[in-house]
């Protein structure tokens, strides 16, 4: 092989892995049937979700727990965080790794162990399950711990670690995976409004009857509750899982997208050095080869104004002796428009917990000079 153009270390034979079209041989009601249980789960998780993080500082502080406000308010935070992170990470396993039931199927597990646990914590040792865990029950003090020592940290914090990691799997892939079931644009659509419908239900139940059983009756029967909805979910789930269509694992533009920029950068460093080392011989070259450094001259001058037509990524291309195919290279440079959108989106999220963590300190406050 002469062509220089192509490191050695490329494939001589590539192979695409699109994402395949699935034949729908499913009769009429097993397709109705598959996305509707879908729904329904999806709505039962929110529903588990809002009821663990609508009052999860109060829940805290509560009499059984007695953690300071900030501490847990900061416990909060690094609950909804890991969920977001690791939505990050499951929809990109679930693009190019696993499928996407698969995971949502992992995540139910994980988030369902995390949820009984949680359960167990908020018993205020009538049953005596917080003391098996944690010991006696926190007592008030005057004295104000640091954040790893208050009672029964280490469990109460991995538990929810645990549990945000599989709220993340579920979440990255559940509306996707519904919107698959679904061949006709106008019903994926449809699909859209009654997925943020039955949602905004979950989280309307959540904040509106669980959030009072958990302030006003006990929150172990405000988390037992959602811990049983949480489980008839994931039953939901698997009883159409011979019904739905499964789209197998397939090479992203997003996770492409860091080694084709590693791989352009790398690209244009040798092309830079290649261009600067032509200067120099040339700089050095006697008066006896003017001829033919006026060939080399006219050479680079060309390859240099065809190279002033490349973006930055197009030094990916095999064509321009990087490593990837010019389709990925294309696919991922349509991704701009995209990425710019979202990361408009950063200023506002940070903005929207700005105000989320202002508003969290008000309740705290409200509560206490209501109590007082």
């Amino acid at each position: 092989m002469t062509d220089a153009s192509v490191d050695e270390i490329s494939p001589l034979i590539f192979i695409t892995r699109n994402i395949s079209n699935v034949a729908d041989n499913r009769t009429v009601f097993q397709q109705k049937l598959s996305v509707w249980l879908i729904l329904l789960s999806a709505g039962f998780e929110r529903l588990a979700f809002y009821s663990l993080a609508g009052n999860l500082v109060l829940f805290l502080t509560s009499d059984n727990i007695h953690w300071t406000p900030i501490h847990s308010v900061t416990t909060s935070f690094i609950f909804l965080g890991t969920s977001y992170l690791s939505a990050i990470v499951f929809a990109w396993v679930s693009d190019g790794k696993l499928s996407r039931a698969k995971t949502i199927v992992t995540g139910f597990i994980l988030y369902i162990i995390g949820y009984v646990f949680v359960s167990l914590f908020s018993d205020d040792d009538k049953y005596e399950l917080y003391s098996t865990f944690c010991g006696t029950i926190n007592e008030k003090t005057s004295i104000t711990p640091e954040f790893f020592q208050e009672k029964c940290i280490p469990q109460i914090l991995s538990t929810l670690v645990f549990t945000a990691i599989g709220v993340g799997a579920v979440q990255a892939n559940m509306a996707v995976f519904g919107a698959e079931q679904i061949r006709e644009q106008k019903a994926t659509r449809k699909y859209f409004d009654k997925y943020y419908a039955v949602v905004n239900t979950g989280g309307l139940i959540a904040f509106g009857f669980i959030a009072y059983a958990q302030q006003n009756d006990s929150y172990f029967i405000g988390y037992i509750v959602p811990s049983a909805l949480l489980i008839i979910a994931f039953l939901l789930f698997l009883i159409g899982y011979k019904f739905y269509i499964h789209v197998q694992p397939h090479d992203s533009a997003m996770s492409s997208f860091i080694p084709v920029l590693i791989n352009a950068f790398q690209t244009w460093r040798k092309v830079r050095k290649t261009v600067q080392t032509s200067s120099a011989n040339r700089r050095s070259s006697n008066s006896s080869l003017l001829l033919s450094n006026q060939i080399d001259i006219s050479n680079q001058s060309s390859f240099t104004t065809s190279e002033q037509s490349w973006s930055f990524l197009d030094y990916a291309k095999i064509s321009n002796q990087g490593r990837y195919l010019d389709r990925v290279v294309d696919d991922i440079k349509s991704l701009r428009r995209i990425i710019v959108v979202f990361l408009l989106l950063i200023p506002y999220w940070l903005l929207y917990f700005q105000v989320k963590t202002c508003s969290e300190f008000y309740i705290l406050n409200e509560i206490y000079i209501h109590l007082d």
